[in-house]
């Protein structure tokens, strides 16, 4: 008997090894599609994972060429698409919470921002997800929602988006694409006091990326003509129906 449950010991604990070497050998066809759902669920839109790569030595996962559809409404045009994403992260913080990651590292950031309406694509996305001020420690206020229910805690210690570039369409700008370029952004310590759930996290990103462009937007002189155009159009309406 004592022999037949240490043979069933072992047997499942080679099981649980053969799984994770699986996991570890071949994201791509293991956490890659795992991961693309998830990501899908969490901001109720189409999301595609190129590839990924994950390295054991470094402690770092890899994401090659993410794109975030707009949602429904918005067109067939990519919200968001993200050439290259590493997470740092060591292993052992996978078994804690909150989860510690050290640093979030996003490359080549193209964001197309279509407003039609008093509503854009950006707003759209952020209102599927737990939202709140990230320059604040308090819990998410949606946290209880279906988004947010059951979703492990993470803390991000740094986060970084380079070379972002973004293409509006609005009624402000009128028919033509602005082409824009911001700054390199960092965020510090996602996630407040406590940790928050994932998709509370990428709202305070989603949040600071449509505060940038908005910045960038009124520096803009092509932008700024345009809205002075409208502005005096509004005042001979007014005139002529006096």
């Amino acid at each position: 008997m004592i022999k037949l449950l240490i043979r069933t010991i072992l047997a499942l604990a080679g099981l649980v090894i053969l799984v994770i070497s699986v996991c570890l050998l071949a994201p791509n066809k293991t956490l890659r599609p795992l991961l693309t759902q998830q990501a899908t669920q969490l901001l109720s839109t189409d999301v595609s994972i190129a590839s990924l790569e994950l390295c054991l030595s470094c402690n770092t996962l890899q994401f090659n060429k993410i794109i975030i559809e707009s949602p429904e409404g918005f067109g067939n045009q990519p919200l968001l698409q993200i050439t290259q994403a590493t997470i740092e992260l060591r292993l052992n913080q996978l078994y804690r919470e909150p989860i510690f990651v050290d640093n979030i590292a996003l490359s080549g950031v193209h964001v197309h921002y279509l407003k039609t309406g008093k509503r854009s694509n950006i707003t759209s996305l952020l209102a599927q997800l737990p939202h709140q001020d990230f320059f604040s420690d308090e819990q998410p206020m949606q946290e209880n929602t279906a988004h947010s229910a059951g979703q492990q805690k993470l803390l991000v210690d740094h986060l970084t988006l380079t070379d972002v570039t973004v293409s509006a369409h609005s009624p402000e700008i009128g028919s033509e694409t602005l082409e824009l370029k911001l700054p390199p952004l960092e965020l510090f310590e996602l996630g407040g006091k406590n940790g928050q759930p994932a998709g509370a996290i990428a709202a305070q990103v989603i949040a600071r990326l449509q505060l940038e462009l908005a910045a960038a937007l009124i520096r803009n002189p092509a932008f700024r003509e345009r809205i002075r155009q409208q502005a005096a159009q509004r005042l001979r309406l007014r005139a002529s129906e006096n």
